[in-house]
């Protein structure tokens, strides 16, 4: 999912540590120009991720994206195994 949101080496994602290209998350620390969320490691941008796939698999958002929404058909929740291989960055870079 990552790398479908533009997850790259120096990409504006990267830089934010925001895996998701979330704009919002309780767990940011702040906004970019662009008003993506900004987080303060990878872990939290990945864990905000995390708990936005949840709400939205449950029907738990405030836009009311849920398990019968359209756009939700193609990501249906099945299971998943993500392995972390590096770490990147804890500031920003540029």
């Amino acid at each position: 999912m990552s790398i479908g949101e533009g997850w790259a080496l120096g990409s504006v994602a990267y830089r934010n540590r925001n895996p998701g290209s979330l704009r919002s998350s309780p767990k940011a620390v702040g906004k970019d120009p662009n008003g993506y969320a900004v987080f303060a490691s990878f872990v939290d941008g990945y864990d905000a991720l995390l708990d936005d796939l949840r709400a939205k698999f449950t029907g738990h958002t405030e836009s009311g994206l849920g398990p019968g929404s359209s756009s939700f058909a193609l990501t249906r929740p099945r299971p998943i195994t993500i392995t972390l291989t590096s770490t990147p960055p804890s500031s920003p870079i540029g």
